[in-house]
């Protein structure tokens, strides 16, 4: 009578190499797949803008800096404690329709896409704009500066409207 042996402890070890072979090939592909990205690129640069204010509060100035036929152009800015005001006494001084300068820091971060032709793209996005310095150039025409939302003409209602309301007294 022939012996038997018992296959079942092989088996088992040589599918635990298997197993334990793939495990550490998945580990060093996801170690070289990290290295191959790149940690995004942030970049600070220190700029400036003129133009008239569309808007200000005590977080953000936004700045209308430029106009073609059909469209125009505003950047909204950061304004934080650190931020200082040239040719007036505060930001309170400084109202929609003023003209001023801007010196800003922005900060982008730059990373790549590959894109549908698996070309790779470099990708920008703008993190923040920090206004450092105002600087206050000119004061908003006089028809601005007097125009208050309180002063603003009631809408023009049509006769038949003016009729109901004076049935309804």
């Amino acid at each position: 009578m022939m012996k038997r042996t018992n296959k079942i402890p092989l088996i088992k070890m040589i599918m635990s190499l298997i197993l334990f072979s793939g495990l550490i090939c998945s580990v060093n592909a996801a170690e070289k797949g990290a290295e191959d990205k790149e940690e995004p690129k942030k970049i600070t640069l220190e700029k400036t803008v003129s133009g008239d204010v569309s808007g200000i509060s005590p977080n953000f100035i936004a700045i209308l800096y430029g106009q073609d036929k059909k469209t125009s152009y505003e950047m909204a800015l950061v304004i934080d404690k650190n931020t200082k005001v040239e040719r007036k006494k505060s930001l309170k001084e400084i109202g929609a329709g003023d003209t001023v300068s801007v010196k800003y820091e922005e900060t982008t971060q730059t990373h790549k896409e590959k894109t549908e032709k698996g070309k790779e793209k470099d990708i920008t996005k703008i993190l923040v704009r920090l206004a450092k310095v105002v600087s206050f150039v000119k004061a908003a025409p006089k028809e601005l500066q007097s125009l208050e939302v309180n002063e603003l003409p009631a809408p023009e209602q049509s006769e038949e409207s003016n009729s109901e309301e004076s049935e309804s007294k």
